[in-house]
């Protein structure tokens, strides 16, 4: 029966962890998938971010252009007739390069004006605005136009990105992005490697600085994206985990569910065997005097059948007892209303001294320190539960002579009974399960004594029942204390 209910208990637990782990990676998965695209939506945002710099710089180049474009030192008119005398003076607008040789009407850099259109454009709005001066009409415009376009060239190839600008800018477009560490921008080499990840948390892709000849690439760097890839997957991560824990709460309460069946199946099991084990004796016994009165004659042995008569009352009263002890197990005796009496608490101790101080090798004592003659109480129900005490007392004890002391005296609610014995003890961890229905010590199975596991049980539900409290005291190999407390001022 073990190895089956083992088997369960490993595919449960199997479960439950396979649940967890998926779980987990479901959790883990949702996170990641939130961190990429956080990243990919940074570097988006950093390309924007540069590229609107890069706008602002190509402005300020364009301003300083047009105000290059009046310096004389590359402008120069003079007269210069062309066409016949009996044509219409037109307007000349000759471009001639530093060695006088006509040249195109276009902006000359091919570069410039391949990636600057809006130069290009700047440069012809001014030609066409000084050629239309009238002053022009019958000469030539001669612009020097290479040495404009290497001055072009160099102011371009110099303009860096600004970072105070581009952070900035950059800042305002991730400004909605919650739980974002503070970034940090940097250059690197053209035709370096952008910085490993291992160096900063998260690295945007890198872009070119100069608007010219470009040597250098920016980048925003990260310490950290945790915070906010969690921000982002925050809905996923809490519904996930909120799953998690009742799957496990649910899986708990299966296991404890799972867990408690087999221990109820346990002890059925035990209850069975014990209950079998403790009727089979006095049975035995009763067809042995039986078959004696029948074959043996032993009738006409007076002494003989009185002491036979009497060992077979001993043993239905066993069983007598064994019956009740397991209808009063089966019964809720809180749910009773025990009849309580005035009991001459002498008389009370006298009987179990009777009882209990003449069994051979048995030292049992009571001491009596409580000053009032009588006690309000269920005599039968104090007597079951002082009975089991002692039984238990007795019967589980390794010693060679069994010592079992009680107590009695006076506190301020009433009458305190505590039953002491010099036995093995109870382990530590078991001690919060022994007055549960059905529950046997483990240790005590080394005794080979049987019970139903009822004793204790019935004890604490005989107290309880008439308003008192149990409590138990107990260390490994030094014995052990119950301690009944019985309130007389509710009974009187």
């Amino acid at each position: 029966m073990k190895w089956p209910q083992n088997i369960t208990t490993l595919a449960v637990v199997g479960a439950l962890l396979g649940t967890l782990a998926l779980q987990v990676y479901l959790i883990s998965q949702e996170y990641h998938t939130r961190a990429i695209r956080l990243k990919v939506d940074l570097n988006e945002r950093f390309l924007e971010a540069v590229q609107e710099e890069k706008e602002i710089r190509v402005d300020s180049a364009v301003n300083w252009f047009e105000f290059i474009l009046g310096n004389e030192d590359l402008v120069e008119l003079w007269a210069d007739t062309i066409g016949s005398p009996y044509e219409a003076t037109r307007i000349v607008y000759h471009l001639r390069d530093s060695t006088g040789e006509r040249s195109s009407v276009s902006f000359v850099s091919d570069t410039i004006t391949d990636h600057f259109p809006e130069i290009d454009q700047a440069y012809i709005r001014r030609r066409l605005l000084i050629q239309a001066r009238s002053d022009t009409e019958e000469g030539t415009l001669f612009y020097y136009t290479d040495l404009l376009a290497h001055l072009m060239q160099e102011h371009l190839s110099s303009m860096m990105t600004n970072l105070d600008t581009l952070r900035k800018i950059y800042t305002d477009r991730v400004n909605s992005y919650r739980g974002l560490p503070e970034f940090g921008l940097n250059f690197i080499p053209l035709d370096s490697i952008p910085l490993s990840q291992a160096h900063a948390g998260f690295v945007t892709l890198a872009h070119r600085s100069e608007l010219l000849r470009p040597k250098w690439k920016v980048q925003a760097t990260y310490n950290s994206l945790w915070k906010a890839a969690f921000w982002r997957a925050r809905y996923a991560v809490l519904g996930g985990s909120i799953s998690l824990l009742l799957t496990v709460g649910v899986f708990l309460v299966m296991l404890r569910t799972l867990r408690t069946q087999q221990r109820l199946a346990r002890m059925k099991d035990e209850f069975i065997d014990n209950t079998s084990h403790e009727l089979q004796t006095p049975i035995a016994t009763l067809m042995a005097i039986h078959e004696g009165f029948e074959k043996y004659a032993v009738l006409e042995d007076r002494e003989k059948t009185q002491r036979y008569l009497k060992t077979a009352k001993g043993q239905v009263q066993r069983l007598a007892r064994l019956a009740d002890q397991v209808l009063r197990g089966a019964q809720n005796l809180q749910a009773t209303t025990p009849h309580t009496k005035a009991i001459q608490w002498n008389d009370f101790l006298a009987e179990l001294e009777l009882a209990y101080g003449h069994m051979e090798k048995v030292r049992f004592m009571v001491r009596n320190q409580y000053s009032p003659s009588t006690i309000i109480t269920d005599p039968q129900l104090l007597r079951q539960a002082l009975d089991n005490l002692i039984d238990n007392g007795i019967k589980y004890n390794d010693k060679e002579v069994p010592e079992v002391q009680m107590t009695c005296s006076e506190n301020k609610s009433g009458v305190q009974i505590k039953i002491s014995d010099n036995g093995p003890g109870i382990p530590e961890e078991e001690q919060a399960r022994v007055f549960e229905k059905f529950y046997r010590v483990s240790e005590a199975g080394t005794h080979n004594v049987k019970g139903f596991g009822m004793g204790l049980y019935l004890v604490k539900q005989a107290i309880e029942s008439l308003g008192g409290q149990v409590a138990l005291h107990s260390t490994t190999d030094s014995g052990t204390s119950f301690t009944l407390t019985l309130p007389q001022n509710e009974h009187a």
